[in-house]
């Protein structure tokens, strides 16, 4: 046995031409195992040998591997100790037995020796840049042994082969990863459909809720069900993990609570049902953590189980306290219950918010280790807790991303904020969150449309609202590229006044009323180029306000409602 020596003597004119239409052909679009077949019969065929195959080595095992074996057999594998084999890969050299017979290292159980009869053998790396791809094997040459012509035809054979092994494997990770995320993407559409398109109207009552996930589709869910004119039912769920599996957990525990609901069924009959189907149809060590209850409207009292979900929040508005409450038994899940116990009880008082937060609020961590926590709660709920649920539950977002001070979102985030409002009456207030995208935007106008059809507003509305819409929401883009945030849209109204209030996160300041004033009387040719939609904005509006802090650009106009 040798390694390969090099000479500067040019290939045989036969052996170019052949590698040649090996390249030829290999540019052809192959399946791997197609294109692995290919060169072991170029490999032959050039070397005029018997037989030749083709080891991949897989890197995550350290493992040699011969595929192509008849249907239903298991591929071959081999160490990388093991013989002439693993010498030609831990090496990085042509190999030369001359006599396998004489060569100590050589191993029929991975050399090629079929019958017992291999008289000679060149193995040959396959090599990119330094890393191993694999190893070519050829034996049995015609002419009695591989002379030294034959190594350098090998290597360069094995040089254009490298390149096409590489070129498939490339082609099908970029395929797996294309439909990965096609199937990432749908798992997403469907766990965003689950969630509610706005919230309810409930007399006496305000409420917002948001998921973030960490990854594109997350373990979070949460929902809010009027079962009638006076219940609201209310989920919050947190299943174990992020990603694809535990979001296909959520929408499952989502689906089956939604069939229950319109069956009929009590909130004690759901809790235990949905747990006993959850504890037969989950993986073992997987669970969901999730709060499950009833507001009822009228006694403003909210009935609920809280399996593993905790701490929830009560803030009392009569004494500005934050009170947590612990869960009331196991995740769902965990193991079946035998029997459930009595729901337990909130007593909501005026001013008084329910507030179903998942840990990814609470255990997100700042560069120096601290966790925003319940502290982190509560500074925000002392200064905000008397503004709406949607502008709460923004500010508290923004709180946690300027805490986390640019560590990465380490969990799926999900925030159910429900207050008793008795002072608001005759006020409805919605909030949609949507991607900065133009894509947007036909969702956005259907969202205003929508509103204002369901409150019997003027539709003569709808044009110069989406019209104002669309020039700052374009503007946020426009001015702050970089953000990935999605955008706030809440639309309220009184008897006297549409308000609409939007809000970009995680950008810089750009006060559109100080924009300047746009002479439309001037000729086009006179006029500096842009801002004649801002302009437009500010004549269309009545009121056009911005706020801007932490990092969080809100703007706020209304259009004056006609009497009667």
């Amino acid at each position: 046995m040798h390694p390969a020596t090099t000479t500067s003597v040019g290939l045989r004119a036969e052996a170019l031409l052949q590698i040649l239409e090996v390249t030829r052909k290999l540019a052809a679009p192959f399946e791997l195992a197609e294109v692995l077949a290919e060169i072991g019969e170029a490999a032959r065929s050039v070397l005029r040998g018997e037989r030749a195959t083709v080891w991949l080595f897989e890197p995550e095992q350290g493992v040699l591997v011969l595929t192509g074996g008849p249907p239903g057999v298991p591929p071959i594998r081999a160490s990388l100790s093991q013989g002439v084999l693993g010498l030609t890969a831990r090496s990085r050299q042509v190999i030369n037995v001359p006599d396998c017979r004489l060569e100590p290292l050589f191993d029929p159980a991975v050399d090629l020796d079929v019958d017992n009869d291999v008289r000679c053998m060149l193995s040959v790396p396959l090599v990119e840049r330094a890393q191993l791809v694999g190893v070519l094997q050829v034996v049995d040459s015609e002419n009695g042994v591989f002379t030294t012509e034959d190594e350098r035809v090998a290597e360069t054979l094995a040089t254009q082969c490298v390149v096409f092994i590489q070129r498939e494997r490339m082609s099908r990770s970029l395929a797996q990863a294309e439909k990965l995320d096609r199937e990432i993407k749908l798992a997403r559409e469907i766990q965003m459909s689950t969630l509610p398109s706005e919230m309810p109207r409930l007399a006496d009552y305000d409420m917002a809720g948001q998921f973030c996930p960490a990854d594109q589709t997350g373990g979070d869910t949460f929902d809010l069900v009027p079962l009638d004119e006076r219940r609201l039912f209310l989920l919050l769920g947190d299943a174990s993990g992020h990603g694809i599996g535990p979001a296909l957990s959520a929408t499952q525990m989502t689906g089956m609570l939604r069939v229950a609901l319109r069956l009929g069924a009590d909130l004690d009959a759901i809790f235990a049902q949905v747990n006993n189907q959850l504890v037969e149809d989950l993986p073992e060590e997987h669970f969901v953590t999730a709060f499950l209850g009833v507001l009822d409207t009228v006694a403003h009292k909210v009935d609920y189980h809280a399996a593993g979900q905790g701490p929830l929040l009560h803030f009392q508005a009569a004494t500005g306290a934050c009170r947590w409450l612990s869960p009331t038994t196991f995740p769902l899940g965990f193991m079946k219950f035998p029997e459930v116990d009595p729901p337990h009880r909130i007593e909501l008082a005026p001013g008084d918010i329910l507030g179903l937060i998942t840990d990814g609020v609470f255990e997100c961590e700042n560069p120096a280790g601290t966790m925003f926590g319940t502290e982190g709660v509560e500074q925000v709920l002392r200064t905000r807790h008397e503004g709406s649920m949607s502008d709460l539950l923004a500010r508290l977002l923004q709180a946690v991303h300027v805490f986390a001070d640019g560590n990465p979102q380490a969990d799926d985030i999900t925030i159910v904020l429900l207050a008793r409002r008795g002072e608001t009456a005759g006020r409805t207030t919605i909030q949609r969150y949507f991607p900065r995208s133009l894509d947007s935007l036909e969702g956005i106008f259907r969202f205003v449309g929508d509103f204002i059809s369901a409150r019997s507003l003027d539709a003569e509305l709808h044009m110069p609202v989406c019209f104002i819409i669309e020039e700052l929401f374009t503007n946020f883009m426009k001015y702050n590229a970089e953000s990935t945030h999605d955008i706030s849209l809440s639309l309220g109204h009184t008897p006297e006044q549409l308000t609409v209030r939007i809000t970009a996160f995680d950008v810089d300041s750009f006060d559109v009323t100080h924009a300047p004033t746009v002479d439309t009387t001037k000729p086009l040719s006179e006029r500096q180029a842009g801002g004649l939609g801002l302009h437009l904005v500010q004549q269309m509006a009545d009121t056009l306000q911005y706020e801007y802090a932490e990092r969080r650009s809100t703007i706020t106009f209304t259009k004056l409602l006609e009497a009667g």
